[in-house]
């Protein structure tokens, strides 16, 4: 997996391992676009809450935002192209202390290893998945599938004394505030993303993923005013680009025709050599565009061969473009091109997502739980997981208990199972 979505032989991972820098976030967001494209939803905010981080970013139209530009990794800036996630230090080992006489939780993590309290590994200080252990919303019995059994005792008591006890809360109030906090936190993270850039996260829909993100999503969604959430259950592709400085001019088209043509006879051989068997390959343009002066790019589509015609066509996509992102456009300055960029894939036949068998049927509950929504703790209806099938709905309060993840349903909400296994929820 390459930082920029795609995949890539280990022949060219050898010769540019730069590429893999943040391929991580970057899957996660690959295989987000791939699931929710089978529910049908092309616009959305994938969310990624593992232990450590929260990673954010906005889908358009199925497919994210490529930056080649302002890439920050730790201290090194990174001019390679990459999909444009948004990370927070926030995530189920985030710790949570009083710090100034106010509640702070993050950007300091317990990790796995000690990990929060109730991991019984020796960790001593609170985190957000010893809050979401005491307001309920965690199996102790049966935490990761039943291969963890959560420690409870002193987990409430540790909480009260070190959160609760500084602030005037009960363990309780103080494990509900590092809950609604971490909630607020992630939510500034896909305001960033979306507000910040002029977009209302209102018309999009949410899609979450990693160990934590089920058990905060649907209380996020409520505050975002989000209505549609989706919870996932659970080709090959080269980036080849050359740096350059030219302007977006009639006079230049022969030229950068000839770049685009070298670029994609590398990523031709690329694939080769990496074994594809298919010869079919498609080959994606995008020019790098700003206007001079500036020191941040937009990636333009490229349509076809490149010509005086085109080449005003892509300016003028840039200006359009800008204006949405920016909320503004300098029509009479001239369009820099900083870098072209080729994206070729190999066209080989996907394996069919597996469907889950339906029923009409109302799932059968795996028992009860007391959980916290707010005002209270209420009796709250337990579903395993594995045993729902499609076209199954559960409304809120509930809790599904999945082997990699818990499902948090607020009141006011229901969770439907699709045929692929995602669970839909709408407010």
């Amino acid at each position: 997996m390459q930082s920029s979505g795609g995949i890539a032989a280990a022949p060219s991972v050898a010769a540019r391992p730069i590429a893999t820098l943040a391929s991580g976030p970057a899957g996660g967001v690959m295989g987000a676009c791939e699931t929710a494209g089978l529910a049908g939803v092309k616009d959305f905010i994938s969310v990624d809450m593992g232990g450590t981080s929260y990673d954010v970013c906005l889908i358009r139209d199925g497919q994210p935002t490529i930056k080649s530009f302002w890439n920050w990794v730790h201290r090194y800036l990174i001019a390679l192209p990459m999909v444009d996630v948004v990370s927070i230090g926030a995530g189920g080992g985030s710790i949570a202390k009083v710090a100034a006489g106010g509640l702070q939780v993050g950007p300091e993590s317990a990790g796995g290893e000690p990990g929060p309290i109730c991991y019984g590994r020796g960790g001593t200080r609170p985190t957000v998945t010893d809050a979401n252990l005491v307001l309920g919303y965690l199996n102790p019995e049966g935490f990761a599938g039943g291969t963890l059994v959560l420690k409870t005792d002193g987990v409430s008591e540790t909480i009260e004394k070190e959160i609760g006890e500084p602030l005037g809360l009960n363990a309780v109030e103080a494990a509900w505030g590092i809950h609604r906090l971490t909630n607020a936190q992630m939510n500034q993270a896909i305001v960033r993303v979306s507000a910040e850039r002029g977009f209302d996260p209102r018309t999009f829909a949410l899609v979450v993923f990693g160990g934590n993100g089920a058990v905060h999503a649907l209380a996020q969604a409520d505050d975002l005013g989000i209505s549609r959430v989706l919870i996932p259950k659970t080709a090959p592709a080269e980036e080849i680009y050359k740096g350059l400085e030219e302007e977006a001019d009639a006079r230049e088209a022969t030229h950068l025709e000839d770049v685009y043509t070298v670029l994609e006879k590398e990523a031709d051989e690329e694939l080769w050599q990496a074994g594809v068997p298919t010869k079919r390959f498609k080959h994606n343009r995008f020019a790098q565009c700003r206007y001079e002066g500036q020191t941040w790019d937009i990636d333009v589509p490229v349509n076809g061969k490149i010509d005086p015609k085109e080449l005003a066509a892509i300016a003028k996509r840039f200006h359009k473009m800008h204006f949405k992102e920016h909320t503004f456009d300098r029509k009479e300055e001239d369009v820099m091109i900083s870098s072209l960029r080729v994206r070729s894939r190999a066209l080989l036949s996907k394996p069919p997502m597996q469907k889950l068998s339906g029923s009409t049927q109302a799932p059968r509950q795996s028992g009860h739980r007391q959980a916290y929504f707010g005002t209270g703790f209420v009796k709250t209806a337990l579903y395993d997981g594995p045993s729902l099938r499609a076209g199954q709905a559960i409304k809120g309060p509930a809790i599904v208990e999945e082997p990699f993840t818990t499902i948090v349903i607020p009141p006011k909400w229901t969770v439907k199972l699709d045929k692929f296994g995602n669970y839909v929820a709408t407010r």
